[in-house]
């Protein structure tokens, strides 16, 4: 049996959104929205944060950690929603988000790297209409950026 994956996301709209792009670009997955979670299926699960309080996975991605995704969060509610969904993966979490636009929370996680707790990768730029400086699609998000993932 294969890894649970999990992609969790801070709005049900984006739930929907990224499980179709991810099917139209050829990529099963499996959008959760069951009380009761059917982990027979190796496809990644895309859920909420709230969906996945008390669930754990092997790895978990957290995309879009920038303001916007968080627009009616209060600070407090937001440290919580990440702590719930870094704590949903055994052993990987991936985090994902906009150099320079990206959550306080996240800043705030930078030193662990000095540490050789995390990990921080830094992609191409992303323009508004999603397309990469090296001319591949990436994740539009409404303004340009370097893409920087933390795991």
């Amino acid at each position: 049996m294969g890894e649970n994956v999990a992609v969790i996301f801070p709005q049900k709209k984006m739930v929907f959104g990224f499980a179709e792009g991810f099917r139209e670009a050829g990529l099963p997955v499996e959008v959760f929205n069951s009380l009761i979670p059917d982990f027979s299926s190796n496809l990644p699960k895309m859920l909420t944060y709230q969906s996945a309080k008390g669930l754990t996975f092997d790895t978990v991605f957290l995309p879009r950690l920038v303001p916007w995704s968080f627009r009616k969060v209060e600070d407090d509610r937001l440290e919580k929603l990440l702590f719930v969904a870094i704590t949903r993966a055994k052993k990987w979490v991936y985090l994902s988000t906009y150099k320079g636009r990206e959550l306080e929370l996240v800043k705030k996680m930078r030193p662990l790297e000095a540490k050789g707790l995390l990990i921080v990768q830094e992609s191409a730029t992303v323009s508004d209409d999603g397309i990469a400086s090296n001319g591949e699609e990436g994740i539009s998000s409404g303004m340009s950026g370097d893409m920087l993932e933390l795991f």
